[in-house]
């Protein structure tokens, strides 16, 4: 997660106040994604935190490694998985995941800035991204 991530995060989450769209709980998915760059930066690693219900495009860091995900959809999903682009699923083939926490181990390195695609999600999803 960079600044633009924050960023896109928060345009996404909150609204000018005038429309009176700003709710407790977009200021908490905000608050959350910027305390989950805060730890990702200062640590060299952490947790990163996505709340998705698309196909959701992620840059692992240069010189990081992401060592795991863990997957949590509101409901079952038949096909999620992990490829270099948006519909691929060249890095983890698409794998049905009910709808409770779900571990995959990925051990992707990037030695630059690397894209991965999180793909087939059909529901509102968590995923936590685990850097080292």
């Amino acid at each position: 997660m960079d600044r633009q991530d924050v960023e896109n995060i928060i345009n996404a989450n909150i609204t000018d106040n005038t429309t009176r769209d700003i709710t407790p709980g977009k200021v908490r998915t905000v608050l959350d994604a910027i305390l989950d760059w805060i730890d990702a930066s200062a640590a060299g690693g952490g947790v990163v935190t996505l709340s998705v219900s698309t196909a959701t495009k992620y840059t692992i860091p240069a010189g990081k490694k992401l060592g795991a995900i863990v997957v949590i959809p509101n409901e079952d999903m038949d096909g999620f998985g992990v490829g270099s682009s948006s519909g691929a699923f060249d890095i983890l083939p698409a794998l049905p995941v009910a709808d409770e926490a779900t571990e995959f181990s990925l051990e992707l390195y990037a030695d630059g800035a690397r894209d991965i695609w999180f793909n087939g999600i059909t529901a509102q999803t968590t995923i936590k991204i685990f850097l080292q």
